[in-house]
């Protein structure tokens, strides 16, 4: 048998990205939800996810609060922002956020990532990995998949990170497959990349699932993607594709 876990992000961006998200969820496929603690939507949907009991939340580290009136940070945000600060300027927006996802929450991250993987970064990785190992938290890996505007990384000095700090990770991470007019090719496609994963091993699957109204469209561009990730998500096909190929669904806390 195979596991894979499927992960929703960005729960918290806006409201009508949390509708979306929760869509996904109450479809029966979705497994794991990132959420965006300092976002427009934060308040939504961590009173959306206590009411439900959800324990898995993971947190989803963006650097950025809309709270202070910053807007969303795009690629080149996040360039500028990891040059400029320093490592313990970084450090300490990262423990703000964990603190205040365990506080509201009432609970530890159930996995751990950043924005654009600004969780590999070297002034970042050792602090992140350090919480991660020490309370036995799962961190997504580096794509197995074809992305773009994502923050250049060496694979190899990842790679001895995650064996330095023994953290728990799935052995493949895909992800960002659409065909806007055929959702059923996207299904396909995704088929085709996990031929990859033997019996045994485990895969995470990431989606930025949402519904995106005129506010959305000023923050991202990433409109359309999102809205095919929710109808793909919410689709018969895709889960029984999974089921097809001996897959189990499962949440990061059970890698």
């Amino acid at each position: 048998m195979k596991k894979v876990i499927i992960t929703a992000d960005d729960f918290g961006f806006t409201n009508e990205m949390n509708r979306g998200i929760i869509e996904t969820v109450e479809s029966g496929i979705t497994t794991e939800i990132g959420l965006m603690i300092n976002c427009y939507g934060t308040d939504e949907a961590v009173e959306y996810a206590k009411k439900h009991n959800w324990k898995n939340v993971g947190l989803h580290l963006s650097l950025f609060n809309t709270n202070n009136g910053e807007r969303p940070y795009r690629n080149n945000d996040y360039d500028r922002i990891l040059e400029e600060k320093t490592g313990g300027e970084l450090c300490q927006i990262i423990s703000d956020e964990i603190k205040k996802f365990e506080d509201t929450l009432g609970q530890k991250p159930s996995h751990i990532n950043g924005h654009k993987r600004l969780h590999f970064h070297p002034k970042t990785v050792d602090y992140i990995f350090d919480y991660a190992s020490h309370n036995n938290i799962f961190v997504r890996k580096w794509e197995d998949c074809d992305t773009q505007m994502l923050i250049p990384m060496d694979t190899k000095f990842v790679e001895n990170k995650f064996k330095e700090h023994k953290i728990k990770t799935s052995n493949y991470l895909f992800g960002f497959e659409y065909d806007f007019e055929n959702p059923v090719k996207a299904t396909n496609k995704y088929e085709q990349m996990l031929d990859m994963v033997s019996d045994g091993e485990s895969a995470e699957i990431l989606f930025h699932p949402g519904r995106c109204g005129d506010f959305e469209k000023t923050l991202t561009s990433f409109i359309k993607e999102r809205e095919a990730d929710r109808e793909l998500l919410c689709s018969g096909e895709f889960k029984e594709m999974l089921m097809k190929n001996n897959f189990i669904l499962v949440k990061a806390t059970e890698i």
